[in-house]
């Protein structure tokens, strides 16, 4: 906390009072308003709010035609979304910015009075004059400041590190680099200008670095928390010559106020050059200081605060670094990823567009653009039967960007030798740009072979996608690396049958004597339209403990053994059943214990359908 010398103080103290007599005079701001306040200026505002899409409500009190003279928790409600919309600090408070904002709503004339009413040197409602960028009458002080709430006021200044960076990139936008606690007492204050001196400390260390400051930064700006409130180009600092040399320029604001005892953020920001030295950037250290802040309170008088917290410190020196330095592309997993399925295919024709994976690439927020080259996917088959090459299976592979659709193209022959994985590789050069911050959704899309003489039934084809196979680039034409892992998609059983499951249930029993027990996995499998095998090994599952091994019987996890309770259906030997079409048949997967121990199985899949999360997990079995 810091006295505040007044430099001048306005002779004579005035005030401003407004008649609004009905819902369609315009909205003068005179007085900060919050929730518990009261009288005709509260009235005037729901009225005023309830021209607008933010209305106090919708009906009842405070409804058009039944506004009141309170301000309560829906009023509070309607301000914070009238301010959300017009781009202003949500707090529900009405201050001078959300005055002049509510003022614009109805116009600039009020009940019989048109502009007359308005403060000297103000052409609109608005507390600020568009002409000089000022509050109006702040620099007279004959009349007192009319956008301004109080009476005479001080602006308590200290430090602050809250969002504050201490380096900044090539071509990074708006970086704060200093920050200022702004607290108004006993007025609203108008802050209206803020001189800002800058110099190189690190001009003589190392191999040395430029004192110019054009050669780092672009502009420099002042934000009112996360409202830009002020800019300057760098060309426009004045250059005291020295050891190092001094950069030092007075930057004018408009519409930096701070509501009477409200506290508000100050910020001194850079946008960085787009080309930074090498050596610059490894041996600048830029110091910041505040000169000068000069306000306005309500009487009109033109104040300084004492800013010597604000002044060159060890704490406030600015580094520079490489666009680059900060990239992290990352490729995630997607919500939108198939599980794995059973795809019916037909005999005779193609099936189009087959989803065969998703995932995410997400550009960090410090990092560089990065423009994408390509992204190989692997596509691995296997249970193919007689088919010699991967095009007799997987026609075609499309991927998809945000939307944008790129065909591939298969890198070498696609001969097909036990579990084959090719590589399709994708034309995007450089048309796809990921801005930093951003997350592109990609896709991948299969077109399947018609099955006969082409493929066994029972192919499987399953895509992937690995990290370190994207081609993608920074802002420099630089490699970026992507970090991540491999992203596997469904893996898709191509077969030209299908059915449905239904009567999913699970039971446990044990012996009397609890040396042994099962846990068994009912369904009900009905063939649509074609006859439909169910194979054991494909009912997809996962064990907690150790079952008995069911041999030949066995799904994945080599412990389950599948059998038919009822309904239906032929026995192909000891691993699998055909239900003929339009037939119906319950089916029993039995796990088996014999030891002491915890047992419980999962199943996400049956016949190609995927299990609801509800009935996936079977009871707890103890012995």
């Amino acid at each position: 906390m810091f006295i505040i010398k007044k430099i001048f103080v306005s002779a004579f103290l005035g005030a401003f009072a407004f008649a609004i007599s009905s819902a369609s005079a315009a909205y003068y701001h005179t007085t900060t308003l919050k929730q518990g306040s009261t009288g005709a200026q509260v009235l005037s505002l729901q009225q005023t709010l309830n021209l607008t899409s933010c209305k106090v409500a919708t009906s009842g009190a405070g409804a058009p035609g039944n506004e009141s003279t309170y301000f309560g928790a829906k009023t509070k409600a309607a301000v914070q979304c009238f301010q959300a919309s017009n781009g202003l600090t949500a707090d529900g408070v009405v201050g001078p910015m959300t005055g002049a904002a509510l003022s614009s709503v109805t116009g600039s004339g009020s009940t019989g009075s048109g502009s007359s009413n308005l403060p000297a040197g103000c052409t609109s409602t608005a507390g600020y004059s568009p002409v000089n960028g000022q509050p109006c009458n702040s620099s007279t002080g004959s009349t007192g400041n009319g956008s301004l709430s109080g009476g005479a006021g001080d602006l308590d200044i200290t430090k602050t590190s809250t969002d504050v960076e201490d380096n900044v990139k090539e071509g990074e936008d708006d970086v704060k680099v200093l920050g200022i606690k702004a607290e108004a007492d006993g007025s609203d204050i108008a802050i209206t200008s803020i001189k800002v001196e800058l110099k190189n400390t690190g001009y003589n260390v190392g191999g040395g670095s430029s004192e110019n400051l054009t050669k780092y930064v672009d502009e420099v700006s002042v934000f009112l928390g996360d409202n830009k409130v002020g800019s300057v180009d760098a060309d426009e600092f004045s250059k005291e010559s020295g050891s190092p040399d001094i950069f030092s320029k007075t930057i004018a604001l408009s519409g930096a106020i701070v509501g009477e005892d409200d506290e508000e953020k100050l910020y001194v920001a850079f946008t960085g050059a787009n080309t930074i030295d090498s050596d610059d950037q490894a041996n600048a250290a830029w110091d910041i200081q505040v000169d000068t802040i000069r306000f306005n309170d309500a009487t009109g008088a033109i104040l300084s605060g004492d800013v010597s917290s604000l002044e060159y410190g060890d704490n406030d020196e600015i580094e520079f670094g490489d666009a680059s330095e900060d990239d992290d592309l990352e490729l995630k997993t997607s919500s939108a990823n198939p599980d794995d399925e059973t795809i019916k295919v037909d005999k005779d024709d193609s099936t189009d567009d087959v989803l065969a994976l998703a995932v995410k690439l997400d550009n960090d927020e410090d990092s560089s653009d990065a423009t994408i080259y390509d992204i190989p996917v692997k596509i691995t088959v296997a249970n193919y039967g007689s088919a010699t090459n991967v095009e007799d299976i997987v026609e075609d592979v499309t991927l998809e960007i945000d939307g944008q659709e790129f065909e591939g193209d298969l890198s070498g022959a696609g001969t097909l030798s036990g579990t084959t994985t090719v590589t399709y590789n994708f034309d995007i050069d450089g048309d796809v740009t990921i801005d930093a911050g951003d997350v592109a959704d990609i896709k991948v899309y299969v077109t399947l072979h018609d099955q006969e003489d082409n493929y066994a039934e029972n192919t499987t084809v399953k895509a992937s996608i690995d990290n370190d196979d994207i081609d993608a680039e920074n802002e420099d034409g630089d490699e970026m690396d992507v970090s991540g892992a491999e992203r596997q998609g469904a893996l898709l059983t191509l077969n030209t049958t299908a059915a449905s499951i239904s009567n999913i249930s699970w039971q446990k029993s044990q012996a009397s004597n609890s040396s042994t027990g099962t846990i068994d996995f009912f369904f009900t499998l009905e063939a649509e339209d074609e006859d439909y095998t169910v194979v054991a090994a494909e009912i997809l599952d996962t064990a907690t403990a150790a079952f008995t091994d069911a041999g030949s019987f066995a799904t994945d996890s080599g412990e389950g053994v599948l059998s038919r309770v009822s309904g239906d259906a032929t026995a192909n030997g000891s691993v699998s059943f055909t239900v003929a079409e339009g037939d119906t048949a319950r089916f029993r997967v039995r796990y088996s214990a014999a030891s002491a121990g915890t047992y419980e199985v999962t199943i996400t899949n049956v016949a190609g359908k995927e299990i609801s999360d509800d009935d996936q997990v079977s009871p707890t079995l103890t012995i």
